[in-house]
């Protein structure tokens, strides 16, 4: 993986003379609990925000997750995702070559990380939540920005959708379904999508990782026990790995991948969140009615 070397004058131009020997230290002993972890991790990433070294030491530290046993490499992907899913406007005033690298380097994660979660098989709730959200970050979809930048340790919360008329409306997000924030759990059935109106044009990526969760959602849908409106998410879940995720894929559509991956890994309750971001609610201000996750534009899933 190209990446820019650790004596190249440009960390000094970057300011962080001494980041080359922080990344240096942190291959030798890559725990994200270490010191030298956080130290590294001051000089590029602050909440939310990307230092100017940011771009440049990132491929570092794919490199290196990369080069890991997958049980001391999961939360070093989950860091990795959360920190590039708030990169973008940090962009403008980064070179093109440094911008080139970078996004070479999220290719690759995208490719070794979905390797390592398919080889690890069941994974804890919490890792399946930050890793697959992950990969849709390192393909620069917006749902793995707004998953893995707005993420909460309780799944079901607050979120925020907006109505074609510009209205925000704050909802809360339950296992069993969308209500206006502080009204009551009501349950409702999944939205069965409707495979027959898909107005995307899917187009194969080279090289798709995706394709390797192909065989587990195909699984899901010849088990006789799964619902037929879940069913209608796998399917569509099919199509997308068949072809790959690119970064132009609706978020609704995202929503049922990311559903049917959490359900692969056994995890029902968060799949069933991503499935209901199908729901249709009512905007509060017009009575406009849309699909949530058209309108979704803040993370609490």
């Amino acid at each position: 993986m190209r990446k820019i070397e650790l004596d190249d004058k440009i960390w000094g131009e970057l300011g962080t003379q001494n980041l080359p020997e922080l990344i240096n230290e942190f291959t030798k002993n890559p725990e994200v609990d270490s010191e030298i972890f956080y130290e590294l991790v001051d000089c590029i990433w602050d909440a939310g925000t990307c230092e100017p070294a940011f771009f440049v030491a990132i491929p570092h530290l794919i490199d290196i997750a990369s080069n890991l046993e997958f049980c001391r490499a999961k939360d070093l992907w989950s860091y990795l995702g959360s920190w590039v899913s708030t990169h973008k406007k940090y962009c403008e005033e980064v070179s093109e070559e440094i911008l080139d690298l970078f996004y070479s380097s999220l290719r690759y994660a995208e490719k070794v990380c979905a390797e390592s979660i398919f080889k690890a098989g069941k994974l804890s709730g919490i890792d399946a939540v930050y890793l697959y959200a992950g990969l849709f970050t390192f393909s620069k979809h917006d749902l793995g920005y707004m998953t893995m930048s707005g993420y909460k340790d309780d799944l079901e919360g607050t979120s925020v959708a907006k109505c074609e008329n510009g209205h925000l409306n704050d909802v809360t997000v339950y296992n069993s379904g969308i209500a206006a924030y502080e009204e009551k759990e009501f349950p409702s059935s999944i939205t069965v999508p409707d495979l027959t109106s898909i107005n995307y044009h899917f187009e194969k990526i080279d090289d798709n990782p995706w394709l390797l969760f192909e065989e587990g959602i195909q699984k899901l849908i010849k088990n006789n026990n799964i619902s037929k409106e879940i069913k209608a998410h796998l399917r569509l879940s099919e199509l997308i790995v068949k072809h790959g995720v690119k970064p132009d894929l609706p978020v609704k559509y995202a929503f049922s991948l990311y559903g049917s991956l959490l359900l692969c890994n056994g995890s029902i309750d968060e799949s069933n969140r991503l499935f209901h971001g199908w729901d249709k609610i009512i905007c509060q201000e017009c009575g406009q009615e849309f699909i949530f996750a058209d309108g979704w534009c803040e993370s609490c899933l």
